[in-house]
């Protein structure tokens, strides 16, 4: 009898032992599962923050092109409009010199045409009608 009962009293102690070590195994598996959502759900985090980095660097490429895309249009247009206010003033300049050129010939022609007259050298104006040769300019 004092085997029975020594052997039913190790039996509850294994018991014991056993649930024990149940519990302790149950509190390791919800631990285990918390951390696997856990690692999931960062897991998940990175996955997106990395998606996110990935659309900006995308972003950020592509606006940096149409920055250097814009410049370059920029430059272009600068230089069109320099080399269009150059033809610009170069033909100024060419239709101011001719105009002065002009008015230049006119005054040498004049003064020409003065000399002329102050010697009495006759000029190639023809009275209308009469056929002969003035001294002087028509009007004058």
């Amino acid at each position: 009898r004092a085997r029975v009962f020594a052997l039913e009293s190790e039996l509850r102690a294994v018991r014991a032992e056993l649930k024990r070590a149940t519990a302790a195994t149950a509190d390791l598996e919800r631990a285990r599962a918390d951390l696997t959502a856990g690692v999931a759900v960062m897991r998940d985090e990175w996955r997106a923050a990395s998606d996110a980095a990935t659309l900006n660097e995308t972003r950020a490429a592509e606006k940096a092109r149409v920055v250097e895309e814009t410049k370059l249009a920029a430059r272009a247009k600068l230089r069109d409009a320099r080399a269009e206010a150059d033809r610009r003033v170069a033909t100024a300049v060419r239709e101011e010199r001719r105009l002065a050129e002009s008015k230049a010939r006119e005054v040498r022609l004049a003064s020409a045409a003065r000399r002329r007259v102050e010697r009495g050298v006759p000029t190639a104006v023809m009275v209308s009608g009469g056929g002969t040769w003035l001294t002087t300019p028509r009007g004058g």
